[in-house]
């Protein structure tokens, strides 16, 4: 998470930070230097939100005990009511990778592993634990799916106690949350290429536009993700992902998502298709093994328009969540202010407080502005179910 900032920070204000250097190292010993290029990621701070009550005299002669339960409780739940949904799909829209079939909840431990391959490909060292996020759904598939094994003993064991899937699995820690989104896929037909071969500078740092036509009556959203084949396959060859070190390929094709909503086709093209990451296939910040090849089939990942059930597998840094104390009113005539900021995570609420003399009613209204930057995109995948 990144620390508040030193300045004061609006609605709608944008958070730099920097990035870890990316070199390549060269063979040989001639003298071949490397721009040193600072690489920014940016944090918006532009969600808020609130809840807003109020009580009367005979309610504030309440126990404190009896406050908490009835006002505060609530009060934290409703805002994490707005906010979890709000971290899952920015996280599952921004993941750079997808495993699993949409619309099918994986029933064994394959997707599971796959996904956590994925990230060992790309770089996540491999004693790192990565988080997991999944609904009830796809713990009960999971859970029915391994009831047959006999090892290990104790989590079957816990598993089927339970009823849902244990939190530390297959080298991963699996929280079950209803907050994990379900989305819908674009809307699209025809047969999508690329439009000439295409790439960009900045690899998983940036994003590009793509060049594309073959479409019919489509429309795309931040929802829909791709590959890019060959000119003769959508499957064999292609645009490949490589490791951030070693440059190898992955052997699995790169997945790209689209960055923005109701992108349409203009008589079979879209000649600007915002995409994310860029398409890099050398220097420092290479990705891919190839630039995308003219007439490269490209294939979305979901059938047009389906409504998809998404899970979540991440390196803990692949993204982040930034809180910032909201200003507060001037106190004095009724009006008072608590800014409470949690030491372990940064996350601040404002809570103001006002009184009606004609009513004999204390109103209360607790308030949050925060946002979500992605660090390392890469370092995640979407679990479709």
């Amino acid at each position: 998470m990144l620390p508040a900032p030193h300045q004061p920070v609006k609605v709608g204000d944008t958070v730099e930070f920097y990035k870890p250097y990316r070199f390549e190292a060269k063979d040989g010993l001639g003298w071949d230097p490397q721009a040193v290029v600072d690489q920014i990621g940016t944090a918006t701070v532009n969600l808020t939100n609130s809840v807003q009550f109020g009580w009367g005299i005979v309610e504030k002669t309440l126990e404190v005990r009896e406050a908490m339960e009835l006002y505060v409780q609530p009060v934290v739940d409703a805002l994490r009511g707005k906010m979890a949904p709000a971290a899952a799909k920015f996280c599952t829209q921004n993941a750079y990778n997808s495993v699993g079939t949409p619309g099918t909840a994986p029933t064994g431990t394959a997707t599971y592993t796959s996904a956590k391959d994925v990230l060992i490909e790309l770089g996540m060292p491999g004693s790192r634990i990565p988080k997991a996020v999944v609904n009830r759904r796809m713990s009960s598939a999971f859970v029915n799916g391994v009831q047959t094994l006999y090892n290990p003993t104790e989590m079957i064991s816990k598993q089927m106690n339970q009823g849902e899937i244990t939190n530390r699995t297959l080298g991963m820690d699996i929280y079950q949350d209803q907050s994990a989104p379900v989305v819908t896929n674009g809307i699209y037909a025809g047969t999508p290429l690329v439009n000439g071969a295409q790439s960009a500078d900045g690899g998983n740092n940036a994003t590009m536009t793509l060049a594309t036509d073959g479409w019919t009556s489509t429309t795309l959203n931040r929802n829909t993700k791709f590959t890019i084949g060959s000119s003769t396959s959508a499957t064999v060859g292609g645009v490949n992902s490589v490791h951030p070190t070693t440059r190898q390929d992955t052997g699995r094709q790169q997945v790209f998502s689209v960055t923005q909503d109701d992108v349409t086709d203009s008589g079979g093209a879209i000649a600007a298709l915002p995409i994310a990451p860029a398409i890099t296939p050398s220097g420092q910040y290479q990705n891919v093994t190839i630039a995308a090849p003219d007439n490269g089939i490209i294939t979305i990942i979901g059938t047009t328009g389906a409504t998809m059930q998404q899970g979540i597998l991440k390196d803990p840094k692949a993204f982040g969540f930034m809180s910032v104390p909201l200003q507060k009113l001037p106190e004095g005539g009724g009006t008072k202010c608590y800014q409470s900021t949690d030491p372990l995570t940064g996350f601040s609420i404002l809570h103001t407080q006002f009184n009606d003399g004609q009513t004999l009613n204390q109103w209360h209204r607790y308030d949050v502005l925060y946002g979500f930057y992605k660090a390392f995109p890469e370092m995640a995948t979407v679990i479709q179910a």
